[in-house]
């Protein structure tokens, strides 16, 4: 089905309020989170949270409330719903899940930033294709978007070097295919 334009894109605020919770409760649980960034999170507070706990958590090995407390006292986002940061983070704190849920709510966090690439690349690519560069060609597009895929794939395969070089290698073939079939009729 196609979303409508009032759907939000994918996401799992409360995946990401549960694992800011885990990692301020249980600050070891921040080793499941390494291949997370501030940019995966959908909503941009609980990024800016988490590139602030994990700040703490690189430079000391461990993450405590008081001094996030602090740094967000001027966040516009907070004054705004009119929650001090005291609040907010006692109510993550609060509804904290089990530490062993860290590894599970990180991979759906980093599925669901994925899929809003996606989506975004997907629109992209339709606007591109309505209305293509001077001397752009469908081939061009084409491949443009093959390798957004590749990058985007590649994301989520990290560790997995033997997937991440197959996929890099079946995008170049597709991407030369493609360009011959368009150029030279081949």
């Amino acid at each position: 089905p196609q979303p409508s334009l009032t759907s939000l894109p994918p996401n799992a605020v409360e995946s990401e309020q549960a694992l800011i919770g885990i990692v301020l409760s249980h600050p070891k649980s921040a080793a499941a989170c390494h291949e997370l960034t501030e940019e995966d999170f959908f909503e941009p507070l609980h990024g800016r949270l988490f590139k602030a706990i994990m700040g703490q958590w690189e430079a000391s090995g461990t993450v405590t409330p008081l001094p996030l407390m602090s740094q967000f006292r001027e966040d516009e986002t907070l004054k705004t719903i009119g929650v001090p940061p005291s609040q907010f983070i006692a109510g993550l704190l609060a509804n904290a899940q089990p530490h062993g849920s860290a590894p599970f709510l990180a991979k759906q966090i980093k599925n669901d930033a994925m899929l809003r690439r996606l989506a975004e690349m997907g629109q992209g690519l339709s606007a591109r294709s309505y209305k293509p560069n001077v001397g752009e060609t469908a081939a061009d597009v084409a491949a443009e978007a093959i390798e957004s895929i590749a990058q985007i794939a590649a994301s989520g395969l990290e560790g997995k070097k033997s997937i991440r070089f197959n996929l890099h290698e079946s995008v170049t073939n597709i991407a030369e295919r493609l360009n011959n079939v368009f150029m030279h009729g081949e």
